[in-house]
């Protein structure tokens, strides 16, 4: 997915309770969470492991890892779009 946050957002309207709890820690801790263990991510939101993965595979991920990992390459792709704007200047 080309804007991991953008996807979220979409989708948000249709998601559990729980799922808007996964989501909304989420879009408001990206760097925090991008690289945490899917039990340490549980425990900071205060959901169970499954939920966390239900909320992956609901937003059109295989499970965590995959949604993990998408996460990085979009804050990371953002970071260099800043450097890159910022040289130009």
């Amino acid at each position: 997915m080309s804007d991991f946050f953008e996807n979220i957002r979409k989708l948000y309207a249709g998601l559990t309770n729980t799922q808007k709890q996964v989501a909304d820690f989420i879009l408001d801790h990206p760097d925090a969470v991008a690289f945490k263990r899917l039990e340490e991510l549980s425990m900071m939101i205060g959901v169970s492991t499954t939920s966390v993965i239900r909320f992956a595979r609901s937003v059109g991920y295989k499970g965590y890892t995959d949604m993990q990992q998408d996460m990085q390459q979009s804050i990371v792709g953002k970071a260099s779009l800043r450097r890159t704007a910022l040289s130009m200047q």
